[in-house]
């Protein structure tokens, strides 16, 4: 059956985006959603000399920067729910991710005197806002953020929201694996995307089950594709660095998926569930965030609104 869609894919962000949509104008406007998305990550990322996150991170310790009005947003928004989730998701990460450089080269830990030194410049409350004047400053010297935790998201509910103002009825923005749905899809029966969860121990595709999605974000944090083992300490080491001991989470969760309206909201979460279930689980719940998270040994934790469209689907 022929798609009501047009798709176009490319890579960005060290990553394969996807983007599907119905719209009478849908090359152009699928055209217009790559410079849109081009634009935000070559503004936000933190390894462009001249990206406006790193004119911040240069300055930390030095000046204020002020920055474009989406950039204070992200970080505003951010710096709260790194301080809310004591720091199980925390934007301040900077100085960890560079020594560590796991998916960007690191083959080996760092030394416990480095990621020593590393602690004392990760505190989001050394995180200056200015609301004024739409500043930031690091008030520490060696102090630097990374969004990479979030962006995505952030970038993925900015689309949809520009897709809403074409006129864009229905589509499905893809940015590598973080998923944001726009309506239902025309072309399925039920008129619901179905997205995979992977299987933590298998190839990339191979899913453990799907979930049906409409006008909803799905995203997933898991160690399953960017780690090494160290040679030194024999130790599996992963990307999802825990900014309260300097080393990679010590989670026993291989991935957790988070269903929600916003997929800033959802990568957030997905981040806090996956460095401290324990503690982070009941409060998603209170925050009506639903998930799936697979343990290393292969158990399910669902949150009870999974369970029951789990149910659902199983039913139709």
């Amino acid at each position: 059956m022929t798609s009501s869609y047009q798709t176009l894919e490319f890579l960005a962000m060290a990553t394969q985006i996807r983007l599907s949509l119905i719209h009478p104008q849908a090359d152009q406007l699928l055209k217009e959603s790559q410079a849109f998305l081009l634009d935000l990550a070559q503004r936000f990322t933190a390894f462009g000399q001249f990206s406006s996150l790193q004119k911040i991170n240069q300055a930390a310790g030095q000046h204020p920067v002020q920055v474009e009005a989406d950039l204070y947003d992200l970080i505003k928004i951010s710096k709260k729910a790194s301080i809310d989730s004591q720091r199980c998701l925390n934007i301040a990460i900077g100085p960890l991710v560079k020594q560590w450089k796991i998916g960007f080269g690191g083959q080996t830990s760092p030394s416990p005197s480095t990621l020593k030194k590393c602690l004392t410049l990760l505190s989001p409350q050394d995180i200056e806002l200015n609301s004024k004047d739409q500043s930031v400053f690091l008030r520490k010297k060696g102090m630097s953020l990374d969004l990479g935790g979030v962006a995505k998201g952030y970038f993925a509910d900015l689309l949809k929201k520009y897709w809403i103002q074409k006129g864009v009825r229905s589509g499905l923005i893809d940015l590598g694996g973080n998923l944001l749905a726009l309506a239902g899809n025309v072309d399925h029966p039920d008129g619901h995307w179905h997205v995979g969860i992977q299987d933590p121990k298998k190839n990339r595709g191979q899913w453990l089950m799907a979930l049906p999605l409409n006008d909803q974000s799905l995203v997933t944090s898991g160690i399953y594709e960017r780690h090494f083992l160290d040679p030194q300490t024999h130790i599996e080491r992963h990307h999802i660095l825990d900014s309260n001991t300097g080393y990679p989470s010590d989670s026993p969760l291989a991935s957790v998926s988070v269903l929600s309206p916003q997929s800033l909201q959802a990568e957030i979460w997905s981040t806090r569930l996956f460095v401290d279930f324990t503690n982070q689980a009941p409060l998603a719940q209170k925050e009506g965030i639903e998930f799936i998270a697979i343990t290393k040994d292969s158990k399910l934790l669902v949150s009870p609104g999974i369970k029951t469209l789990l149910k659902n689907t199983l039913l139709k």
